[in-house]
């Protein structure tokens, strides 16, 4: 069964306050899609959310993860910077994640031989 519009924008009204200790309103939700090289890297929608109470950010950027594992995870980006609009937020998430996959592969974890 899957998640309602609803229930998702709470779980990332949930996770924005976890993780950015303020409270968020929806503002909206915008479709990006990003290939490159002809291949399709994202392609879903991006919540737009007001910040309140936070330091450095008025707004963010959100969306569940599709790639973990089962998992759902809220992935939330602060509108700041070079970060100012849904594709630029993706496109800077598409990035440290390559980037983290990457490092995964140089270093995995040791095996544990208990």
């Amino acid at each position: 069964m899957s998640a309602t519009p609803d229930e998702f924008r709470a779980a990332i009204v949930a996770a924005i306050l976890s993780e950015h200790r303020c409270d968020a309103v929806y503002l909206d939700r915008v479709a990006v899609t990003e290939i490159v090289r002809g291949k399709t890297l994202w392609d879903g929608d991006v919540f737009v959310l007001g910040l309140i109470g936070h330091a450095r950010a008025a707004r963010c950027y959100a969306w569940m993860d599709p790639a973990s594992g089962g998992e759902v995870r809220v992935v939330a980006i602060l509108h700041e910077n070079h970060i100012d609009s849904p594709r630029n937020a993706i496109r800077d998430w598409l990035v440290r994640e390559f980037k983290r996959r990457a490092l995964e592969t140089m270093n995995p974890p040791a095996p544990d031989i208990g």
